[in-house]
Order: structure tokens, then C-alpha cells, then sequence
């Protein structure tokens, strides 16, 4: 089990074996009390780099509360990344949920990401290829949370999906795949929305957006 990973300011390629062989995971359970947030990635001071993540199963992350009263980011989250170019190729997400109790706006289970920075056509260039979001969840908050599988904020960015899934996918108030600020550019090309759903007053099973 692996949680709390600090990636460095480099350019990185971290690859698996593929989605059945290399499982990383913050907890042998999902939704347990031990685990916590598996990749931070915050405040460059340059910034401009390129990080891909590569077939491998990645499950069980459990986003904390953080000091802000926000649970943000499962799996990723990226503040202030100043042109990074973040690429998930053949990844399976499951069973990637944030904790319950956030009193300010939350989401994001298994990326969360607020695209800042100067000087880049795109603060933030995420890319999502061959890979499959599978029942990630959004616990209660005491406020809201939108984006059961991402939490996109920022700008100007940019998000390419192309031949993934997103299946039994949750968010709270809305936005049941993903919350989408309005700088942020989608793409999304060959991919399967099946069952995705919010529990409370909202809207967007699949999106929400500003």
C-alpha cells in the first residue's frame, strides 16, 4: 500500500505491468480509515512537466479533510502545476472515494486539479487514453461535492479523453463523472458513460459544470 506520494518537479513515467498485474493502493479496503491520497502534485516552481502514469490498477484511495475543510483529489491532486502535461494511459481506477464531513467545496475522487500559471497555452494539458473509471465515490459533505471520478478548476486548461469507460460512477450534488470549470477545454472521443449518478439535490449525472 502507498499513499501521500510526492512527485518531484521532473519530467516522470511511472508504469505498470499492466491494469491486471500492478495494483497500487493506499488500503487493502476501500473506504479505510488508514488510507488516504495516493500523488501530490503542488506548486511548481517552473513547472512545463510532463508526468505519465501507466498501466496499472489504481484503487482503495481515500481523500482526507484537508486544513481548507476540503476533501479534493483521490488519487492526484495538482495545485498550481504551471503548464504540466499529465498523461493516464491504460489505468483502471475503482473504488476511489474522498471522506465524509467536508464543510467547503469538495470533489474530485480520483483527480482533482486548479490550473494556474503564465506564460502556457495551457496551465494544465490532462490526457486520459484506454483507461476505465469504475465505482469512485464522493462521500458526504457538509456543503457540496461535485465530481465523482474529476474536480477540474482553473484556467486555461485542457482535458482529451479518448477510448475509456466510466461505469457506477458517484458524486453528491452533481456531476456524477466530472466537474469542469468553464476555461477548461473537453475532449472526449470513443468512451462509454454507463450508470453514473448523484445522490442528492443537483445536477449532471455525468457533468456538472460553471
Amino acid at each position: 500500500t502507498e499513499k501521500d506520494i510526492i512527485i518531484p518537479e521532473k519530467n516522470l513515467v511511472l508504469k505498470g505491468l499492466g491494469k491486471g498485474v500492478t495494483v497500487l493502493q493506499s488500503a487493502a479496503t476501500p473506504a479505510n480509515a488508514s488510507g488516504g491520497r495516493i500523488f501530490n502534485y503542488a506548486d511548481p516552481v517552473v513547472g512545463g512537466n510532463t508526468i505519465s502514469i501507466e498501466n496499472m490498477t489504481i484503487q482503495n484511495a481515500y481523500a482526507p479533510v484537508d486544513a481548507g475543510n476540503q476533501a479534493i483529489g483521490g488519487v492526484f491532486y495538482g495545485k498550481a502545476p504551471r503548464g504540466l502535461k499529465l498523461n493516464f494511459n491504460n489505468v483502471r481506477f475503482y473504488n476511489n472515494q474522498t471522506r465524509t464531513g467536508a464543510s467547503n467545496n469538495s470533489g474530485g475522487a480520483c483527480i482533482y486539479i486548479t490550473a494556474t500559471g503564465t506564460g502556457y497555452t495551457y496551465n494544465a494539458d490532462v490526457s486520459i487514453n484506454g483507461c476505465d473509471f469504475d465505482d469512485n465515490y464522493l462521500g458526504n459533505p457538509v456543503t457540496n461535492a461535485w465530481g465523482g471520478c474529476f474536480y477540474l478548476a482553473g484556467s486555461p486548461a485542457r482535458l482529451t479523453v479518448d477510448n475509456s469507460s466510466f461505469n457506477n460512477n458517484s458524486s453528491y450534488n452533481g456531476g456524477g463523472v466530472g466537474y469542469c470549470g468553464a476555461n477548461w477545454v473537453l475532449y472526449f472521443k470513443n468512451s462509454k458513460f454507463d450508470n453514473n449518478s448523484f445522490r442528492s439535490s443537483g445536477e449532471g449525472g455525468c457533468f456538472k459544470g460553471i
